[in-house]
């Protein structure tokens, strides 16, 4: 019991302490000191020829507290809005029938299509040979070819072992067809 309790609280420390990284990470000193000023960072940096004031330091987020401005501003950081970037990113993209490469313009470009393609149509319905009634008979509606809703074979199989085991031959047959076992009388 002791070595349960003692799992179950390194567990939640562990996950605190997860929480506690991730909150930090979202810090504007966060970004100066392990972003842009870490020595590492630096030096890749250089490598590529980008030393001194010869690049902008640009942190992209969704948002930011007013108190980041200033610090942002006093590090020489810009500040950009994640969904400024994105309609920017989706303004230039559209109409264009280049293949990118990169993950982020190639999902834009794909999701265009995709708005474009649908635009004043009906969508299309998925096909009924993937259409299936969950075979529990509760008359739900399973997708890709299952036979049950999740967790409805479990019920199901429960209900055919007490009809079995009351000696009802359709529910000892159905668990003979399905390749069940019988129930333990």
């Amino acid at each position: 019991m002791a070595n349960g309790v003692l799992r179950l609280l390194d567990l939640a420390q562990r996950h605190h302490q997860c929480v506690h990284e991730l909150l930090e990470r979202m810090t504007i000193g966060y970004f100066i000191e392990k972003k842009f000023g870490s020595p590492y960072v630096l030096e890749r940096l250089a490598e590529y020829g980008f030393e001194g004031d010869n690049y902008s330091r640009v942190i992209v987020a969704s948002d930011w507290q007013e108190d980041v401005e200033p610090i942002a501003a006093e590090e020489g950081i810009l500040l950009w809005s994640f969904y400024d970037v994105l309609n920017g990113l989706t303004r230039e993209l559209d109409g264009c029938s280049v293949y990118y490469d990169d993950d982020t313009c190639r999902t834009i470009q794909l999701m265009m299509k995709a708005r474009d393609a649908t635009s004043g149509k009906a969508t299309k319905k998925e096909p009924e040979a993937w259409l299936h009634t969950c075979e529990c008979g509760c008359g739900q509606v399973t997708t890709r070819g299952r036979k049950f809703k999740p967790g409805h074979d479990g019920i199901h199989k429960s209900n055919l072992f007490k009809l079995a085991r009351e000696g009802n031959k359709a529910a000892i047959q159905e668990l003979n067809d399905r390749n069940w076992p019988q129930p333990v009388k």
